[in-house]
C-alpha cells in the first residue's frame, strides 16, 4: 500500500514523513517488514524482546531463517527414515 500511495501522490508521503518525524530510510522500514513477517512465519512471536536496531534485526532474521531451515532439514531426514523403515517392512511382508 505504501508503494502504491508514493506513486499516486509522492508529495504527500514526504508531508506525512515530515509531520511525523519520521528519519528512517527505505532500506530499514523494509528491513523492519522482513523481520516482522520472519517472526510471524517462523512462530517466534514479538514477545518482551524485540531487535530494534538494523543490525539486531538483521541477525535475528539470519537466526529465523537458520532455525527454519536446519528444522525442515530434521523433519525431511525424519521422513526418510520413516519412509525406508515402511518399505523394508514391506518387502520382509512380501518375503513371508
Amino acid at each position: 500500500w505504501w508503494f502504491i500511495k508514493m506513486q499516486a501522490h509522492p508529495h504527500t508521503i514526504h508531508e506525512y514523513r515530515i509531520d511525523n518525524e519520521i528519519n528512517t530510510s527505505v532500506l530499514s522500514t523494509y528491513l523492519a517488514s522482513v523481520y516482522f513477517i520472519m517472526a510471524t512465519l517462523c512462530t517466534v512471536g514479538y514477545g518482551d524482546l524485540t531487535a530494534h536496531g538494523d543490525a539486531e534485526r538483521f541477525f535475528t532474521l539470519f537466526t529465523m531463517i537458520t532455525g527454519a531451515t536446519v528444522f525442515a532439514i530434521i523433519v525431511s531426514n525424519m521422513s526418510a527414515l520413516a519412509q525406508n523403515m515402511q518399505s523394508r517392512e514391506n518387502q520382509v511382508l512380501e518375503e513371508m
